[in-house]
């Protein structure tokens, strides 16, 4: 039987925007979460969205990340933290893989200049 979304996700109303993807159940870092694109040619950008990519939000500190899958080129979610049973999945959200290398790269040079403390000027 098809099954949109893995047992331990559900999809419900979020504080971000719309709906959201939410978990059911603690889900430890670094644990692939299925399909969120699939890769097709065909698609006005190149992919289709499953359930699981299409309803996930977009945040400044996002709990996971989409990474390809070399050969399909579908794009797969993965936690990089571990989620608590009723959290909203989230994360920094675009869509191309060079895009999203480059906003990565971004986001953790940038971390560093954001936490750093405030220098005075003369």
């Amino acid at each position: 039987m098809y099954k949109p979304l893995p047992k331990n996700l559900t999809i419900k109303k979020s504080k971000i925007n719309g709906f959201g993807v939410f978990a059911t159940e603690d889900i430890s870092n670094n644990n692939v979460l299925g399909v969120s694109h699939i890769q097709d040619p065909i698609a006005e950008d190149g992919y289709w969205r499953t359930p699981l990519g299409g309803f996930i939000n977009h945040s400044s500190n996002p709990n996971c990340k989409k990474s390809e899958n070399k050969f399909t080129k579908n794009l797969y979610l993965t936690t990089i933290k571990n989620i608590k049973k009723g959290e909203e999945l989230t994360i920094y959200y675009t869509l191309y893989p060079m895009i999203k290398s480059y906003s990565e790269q971004m986001q953790s040079e940038l971390e560093p200049i954001i936490t750093a403390p405030m220098m005075e000027m003369e």
